[in-house]
């Protein structure tokens, strides 16, 4: 039982029986409270005449955070007899982390023509949640207890390093191709990102209450840098293989409310054990004749998990192994062209703050397919699609006013960039949040 009231930032409910019986709790509609510390302090500094340059530091971050989520419907229970809907639940979140590092990184010139940076980073991170799901309004027959009433912390550390060798051409290799730099390298660099805990989970499912752990990879690229044409184009190139380990991916979940209740949906972070990420990104820019500038680049990635079990069928809800499988969320290409041109406008006796420059602009983007959550859901597959982007600028008053008039995804292109499915013995039902179709618009700024 239950009496509601309003003390100011609330209202609040008093129970008067079952097991919170005495307790106030603020039922939501105030505002949620996050606080937070950073500092950094570097050393720079260099030796051997300037060939060796290095930077060394402390980082520290502190942050603690809460958030009233308000009266939801949350599984666990069932209003009324007979049973026909969800106990109306609230839910509060609070978050108590930290996380400090030292580091250090220098860069030796061995040469004019090879130079190796090599680096060193410590971190040591703490993330702690406390969840709670009460639900005040619970009627006889039914009492039900707290659904979530949970706290705890975890610490993660790890040591990540990096290397660098990057290789210089000399000027006489450059100068008959009318080239001004090319510059080949090779890099290697541990990455790591803490592990935490689910703290936006929606439901007392007992693996939303678990951490997930640390993420880990060793990642490798071989590439090359170039400028010509007496600094007029640019032109880079670069293939990597990334090797992951417990690689935290967004899963969607369901769990069995009660006898009533059809599974519900939940989204939690768990770990891949493994995963591999192999591909190649070329990127070009430049000005081929003056006021004429382009830029394109074209990138492709092959990524899939080779072990990922522990994981469940959206669908059936059935335990799998996600290994052999597509990476979600990622295309495996991605390709863009630009180009403008700047049209200097001719005197017709305007006002000098009227002189200026006309630029039209057109951008081409292509996106491959891209699946969305898991690959047993071929509604959430978003096939390949391709934007076109327009914009006439106006720039003029010495450069600094501007008036631009834009169209947006001119080829009318059908596409969705975020989803979520919905339980398997509801609906089978999904939600696509599609982009905006063809639009225009028209934009004024100034600087001063």
């Amino acid at each position: 039982m239950a009496v509601a009231s309003n003390l100011g930032d609330g209202p609040y409910v008093e129970m008067l029986a079952g097991p919170n019986a005495g307790e106030t709790i603020n039922l939501g509609g105030g505002t949620g409270f996050q606080r937070q510390i950073q500092q950094e302090v570097q050393v720079n500094g260099s030796a051997w005449d300037g060939r060796v340059n290095f930077v060394g530091g402390f980082f520290a971050f502190w942050e603690k955070a809460a958030t009233n989520t308000g009266l939801i419907a949350y599984p666990n229970g069932v209003l009324g007899s007979p049973p026909i809907g969800l106990v109306p639940t609230l839910g509060q979140t609070s978050t108590d982390n930290w996380d400090w590092a030292v580091y250090a990184q220098g860069t030796a010139d061995f040469t004019d023509w090879m130079s190796l940076t090599t680096g060193l980073r410590y971190t040591e991170e703490k993330k702690g949640l406390s969840r709670s799901l009460l639900q005040p309004f619970a009627q006889p027959p039914i009492n039900f207890p707290v659904p979530v009433d949970f706290s705890g912390s975890r610490i993660f550390t790890d040591w990540t390093p990096m290397a660098s060798l990057a290789l210089k051409a000399p000027a006489a290799w450059l100068d008959p191709v009318r080239m001004d730099h090319l510059m080949g390298y090779f890099t290697y660099a541990k990455g790591f990102r803490g592990g935490g805990w689910n703290g936006g989970a929606r439901s007392s499912d007992e693996r939303t209450l678990e951490p997930f752990e640390p993420e880990t990879m060793n990642s490798f690229e071989l590439g090359a840098k170039t400028i010509a044409f007496d600094r007029r184009v640019t032109f880079n190139v670069a293939v990597f293989l990334e090797k992951r380990q417990g690689q935290q991916i967004p899963q969607i979940i369901s769990s069995q409310v009660s006898e009533f209740i059809p599974d519900l949906p939940d989204v939690i972070v768990s770990n891949a054990a493994e995963s591999t990420a192999k591909g190649f990104e070329i990127e070009t820019q430049g000005q081929v004749i003056e006021r004429l500038l382009f830029d394109a680049s074209v990138g492709y990635l092959d990524a899939y998990f080779n072990d990922f079990p522990g994981t469940q069928n959206a669908i059936t809800g059935e335990p799998l192994n996600r290994a052999g499988q597509r990476f979600t969320f990622l295309p495996q290409w991605q390709a863009h062209i630009g180009v403008q041109y700047s049209i200097e406008l001719p005197d017709f006796g305007q006002p000098r703050w009227l002189e200026g420059w006309i630029t039209p602009r057109v951008d081409w983007t292509y996106q491959g397919d891209t699946q969305y959550w898991a690959p047993e859901l071929p509604e959430l597959l978003q096939p390949a699609y391709s934007l076109v982007n327009v914009r006439l600028s106006y720039d003029f008053n010495e450069n600094q006013t501007q008036i631009a008039f834009f169209g947006r995804n001119i080829s009318n292109s059908e596409f969705f960039r975020d989803s979520l499915a919905i339980g398997p013995r509801l609906t089978l039902a999904v939600l696509k949040y599609y982009e905006p179709p063809r639009w225009f618009g028209l934009e004024l700024s100034h600087r001063f």
